[in-house]
């Protein structure tokens, strides 16, 4: 058979394997399409591995045969290069149902986890959100209104009767008869409460009705901190924390503070670099004190806990009660004959004082044989006692 005829044939066979090739990554694709699991389209890429395989014994065949006789070097070249080609092609098709296969398991890989987590997830009510209120306290203004626009407008919208809903006394008679006009309540509001010159007066007026700590007053002082903090932060919210630094506030911080704690932040105030901005070292030597008595004050309570007694109990069985009620029997029985004696001792006692030594001697009311018994008996009942 002549070379190019058989060189024909071989390419005509390596088409057919081409063609197989195709066809199995087809399918491979359809059942990723159609969400098969990943069991079918290993099988599919299985024989797609079987064809490329194939393809690539009839590579090798075609190669050799093209290496074979007498033919210019370079004409031999090039035609290797384009068959090199086809099979780089052909490759990068199998390449590519093997990334379809990976994408496959990792997908089912990731369900199974979220399948798990959801299992192993303990499902909590939530409490719903409460709709955010505001009264007409200037200083939770900013607050309130960053809330709303947090809570209340992703849900809905520019609803006036929403926003007339969060609102209570000053600021629900601000907005009064403009109840459903959305910007001009907000805009009432923004002119009333979002003033900085008022928030810094009723910061400064709250600053100016505190009294002096008095010394080792600790709950005084933490209520004291919390409420500067509050009013720093309230300041903070407007972007006028400036203010807090203000030589008239810082003063009228240090002069209600204890001794030592004035003491503690004069150290470190004349530490400072940027006195002009002295509020956020100050709150943090407030904060610094604050936690260290309440350490103190914990220890103290810790220290003075009083104990309680323990209490013990014996438990008394039947037999052991019987035995118990004998002996308070005899016990009852030998005070009452002790009882008796004490008593014949007496009357003897009391004859021989009145009766001297006639008391002793018998008489005719009184035999002789008995009072000598009498003397007889009181030894052997001292003895039996």
């Amino acid at each position: 058979m002549p070379k190019t005829i058989e060189l024909d044939y071989l390419r005509r066979l390596q088409g057919t394997v081409r063609g197989k090739l195709t066809r199995k990554c087809y399918l491979l694709m359809e059942q990723v399409r159609k969400g098969s699991s990943s069991e079918i389209i290993e099988a599919c890429y299985d024989e797609v591995k079987e064809a490329f395989s194939e393809l690539e014994r009839r590579h090798e065949v075609l190669v050799r045969k093209l290496c074979e006789g007498d033919g210019e070097k370079e004409e031999c070249d090039d035609k290797l290069m384009e068959e090199e080609e086809y099979i780089v092609q052909a490759e990068s098709v199998k390449t590519q149902a093997y990334e379809k296969l990976l994408i496959v398991r990792k997908q089912e890989r990731e369900e199974r986890q979220q399948a798990t987590q959801a299992a192993n997830t303990v499902k909590v009510k939530v409490k719903p959100i409460e709709s955010p209120k505001f009264d007409g306290d200037i200083c939770q203004y900013q607050t309130f209104r960053s809330n709303y626009q947090t809570i209340m407008t992703d849900n809905y919208g520019k609803n006036a009767f929403a926003l007339y809903q969060c609102l209570s006394g000053d600021a629900l008679s601000l907005v009064h008869r403009v109840e459903d006009d959305f910007d001009e309540m907000f805009r009432r509001l923004d002119q009333r409460y979002a003033d900085p010159v008022t928030l810094t007066d009723c910061v400064t007026d709250q600053l100016k009705r505190f009294k002096p700590i008095p010394e080792g007053n600790t709950a005084r002082f933490v209520e004291t901190v919390e409420i500067i903090e509050k009013c720093w932060t309230d300041m903070k919210k407007n972007k006028l924390e400036d203010q807090m630094s203000t030589v008239m506030v810082i003063s009228l911080i240090e002069k209600i503070l204890p001794s030592h704690q004035r003491r503690e932040w004069t150290k470190k105030y004349q530490k400072l670099l940027n006195k002009a901005n002295a509020s956020p070292a100050l709150l943090d030597c407030l904060r610094e004190e604050q936690e260290l008595l309440d350490y103190m004050d914990k220890d103290f309570r810790n220290s003075t806990r009083s104990t309680k007694a323990a209490i013990h109990t014996v438990e008394v069985k039947e037999e052991d009660s019987q035995i118990i009620k004998t002996l308070q029997r005899m016990q009852t029985q030998q005070a009452e004959h002790l009882a008796n004696v004490e008593s014949m001792l007496q009357k003897f006692t009391h004859a021989m004082m009145t009766g001297g030594p006639a008391a002793l001697q018998p008489s005719q009311n009184r035999p002789l044989a008995t009072f000598v018994g009498s003397i007889i008996l009181i030894p052997i009942l001292l003895i039996a006692a």
